[in-house]
């Protein structure tokens, strides 16, 4: 399925335009000296991005399809190293156009359209990105003297591009990533592809500095860097007087085959680096990632991290004992609803998510609010008498607290090897075998933004290919939908379990098969019956499965 952009009536509603805006046009073979009031007299790439100092906030800018290869220099005649440059005044981006619009025509497009805006770094042709490409493909920036703007943002827009070939071999911030967006707020990314960019240490796609951002319908993949971040690199941005969070929302979004190539100095996140802020991920799908260490998703102390109806799964790391799929240190906080948070191909010892080098409890860190299916984890070093599965929603709030946690939870048993498949979104998804439900429609809606404190509008009704949920939603970013080949959504709520004293507990029915699992995720006992006997161990929580079912136990 495509998604359809209605750009007349959708940027007025949302703050992107105005009725005073001007727009402008911009086609890849244009000759130099247009003025791009019109298709006929379009800009060519090397006169917009000289015009872009001109243009006012609320501009929009259309781009005809082709590839743009960036000019060697400024019209200054100094080396060009930011291309389209937006600095405190937020100008709107527009790619996908056929080349053969004439006058001010911008019909409203269906993405990917079949003429792609490809904006192209490798200005030396060879190829790579490496020595002598472009820095950033898309830089924005709002100034720190602009205190209006910092106190009241204004928004930005870009969509339908394809950004690649960008390279940058230092380490700066403010200067990584094929889109460097510094200080602003909010900028709204859709229908892009983000792929075949390089940055030599971290933050190869997107760097966030202090910065909101919301990713809907995008595509990262094939981009390297040295160790961290390859997809999305946050960080804070501050000077004396101020300091600034950045924020990054990822809404129906692919991250897949970005590769953290060494060890390198920076920490880990083969996908994704927080080093400050917080990161909202949902219907979405990160895969296939590699790194030498400290999982796909790399957190540090202070971030926060928001994930929903999203696929976590097959993230292969070389130093293995630091997680596959999400790493933390420090403390930070992770909430995390009706996902799939998965180790490496069919590696039972591997962990999906390592918490290993906390100082306090697993429950201060790490709440599951229900309807997750985990792999194997690590809390061997948080504090003894952490809860990983506390349920912090409001009593009102009628939801299943059941998680599936168990370390045969692995990407094999639960997806096959049959990888990323095309079911007709913007972006290929992981289907699993038996889609598994756990929660209604009706009772899920609007949580991420009531519970989670999501800052920008999201549709948690819809899967990863924008397609309506049923009213039994089914775990992960891909759900059943009108052309699934899937017709069997396996119903998981909680079972009754009742406790007897002394650690015996009672199942409300006979049972054939029993696994009680620690939150290690290793099996502790497995019986028959109905009735569990825990008092020969440990005080603490455990993960109770009966011919299906589960239910926590606190012993």
């Amino acid at each position: 399925m495509k998604t359809k952009s209605l750009f007349a009536a959708a940027l007025c509603l949302v703050g992107w335009s105005s009725a005073s805006a001007a727009s402008w046009f911009v086609k890849a073979d244009a000759p130099d000296g247009n003025d791009g009031t019109t298709w006929e007299t379009a800009l060519n790439l090397a006169d917009c991005i000289t015009k872009m100092s001109d243009m006012n906030a609320g501009d929009n800018v259309y781009f005809a399809g082709g590839t743009y290869t960036y000019p060697e220099l400024q019209a200054s005649g100094k080396a060009l190293v930011t291309g389209l440059k937006m600095q405190n005044k937020p100008v709107n981006l527009h790619g996908g156009y056929p080349a053969d619009l004439t006058g001010t025509d911008v019909p409203a497009l269906v993405y990917p359209t079949a003429t792609p805006t490809i904006l192209d770094g490798d200005r030396n042709g060879n190829g790579i990105a490496d020595e002598g490409d472009v820095r950033n493909l898309i830089f924005i920036q709002t100034t720190k003297d602009q205190t209006a703007l910092l106190q009241n943002p204004q928004q930005v827009l870009i969509e339908g591009f394809v950004l690649q070939g960008a390279y940058y071999n230092g380490t700066k911030g403010t200067e990584l990533g094929a889109l460097n967006v510094d200080m602003t707020h909010t900028v709204t990314v859709r229908n892009c592809i983000f792929r075949g960019n390089k940055c030599e240490k971290a933050g190869a796609a997107f760097s966030n500095s202090g910065s909101q951002t919301h990713f809907i319908d995008c595509i990262f993949e094939d981009n390297e860097g040295e160790s961290a971040g390859i997809a999305i690199n946050q960080s804070k941005r501050g000077d004396a007087d101020k300091y600034f969070k950045p924020v990054a929302t990822v809404e129906r979004c692919l991250i897949t085959g970005n590769r953290a190539v060494v060890e390198g100095k920076v920490a880990g996140g083969s996908a994704i680096r927080l080093n400050a802020g917080s990161v909202y991920i949902i219907n979405s799908t990160i895969t296939a990632n590699s790194g030498y260490k400290q999982a796909a998703i790399h957190m540090n102390d202070a971030t926060q991290l928001y994930i929903a109806s999203s696929t976590i799964a097959d993230n292969t790391v070389t130093l293995t004992e630091t997680g596959s799929a999400i790493y933390s240190t420090g403390t930070p906080a992770i909430r995390i609803i009706n996902s799939y948070i998965l180790g490496m191909e069919n590696e039972e010892t591997i962990p999906a998510i390592s918490l290993c080098e906390m100082t306090t409890k697993v429950s201060d860190v790490l709440v599951s609010d229900g309807g997750n299916i985990f792999g194997m984890c690590d809390f061997t070093a948080a504090e003894e008498g952490g809860s990983a599965f506390d349920n912090n929603f409001e009593a009102d709030v009628i939801i299943p607290g059941y998680d599936d946690y168990n370390v045969a939870n692995t990407p094999f048993a639960l997806f096959g090897r049959t990888g990323l498949e095309d079911k007709g979104g913007f972006s290929k998804v992981l289907v699993p075998k038996t889609l598994t439900g756990y929660y209604r429609k009706a009772d899920f809606a609007g949580l991420f933004k009531s519970e989670y404190k999501c800052p920008v509008d999201v549709d948690d009704m819809v899967d990863q290919r924008n397609v309506e949920r049923p009213a039994n939603i089914s775990v992960g970013a891909y759900d059943a939908g009108q052309d699934s080949s899937i017709d069997t959504v396996e119903s998981r709520q909680a079972f009754t379990v009742t406790s007897l004293g002394n650690g015996v507990y009672a199942l409300a029915e006979q049972a054939d098969d029993i696994c009680v699992y620690d939150l290690a995720g290793r099996l502790v006992i497995r019986t028959s019956g109905s009735t569990v006997d825990l008092s020969a161990k440990a005080s603490g929580l455990y993960i109770l499965c009966a011919d299906g079912h589960s239910a926590k136990i606190i012993r």
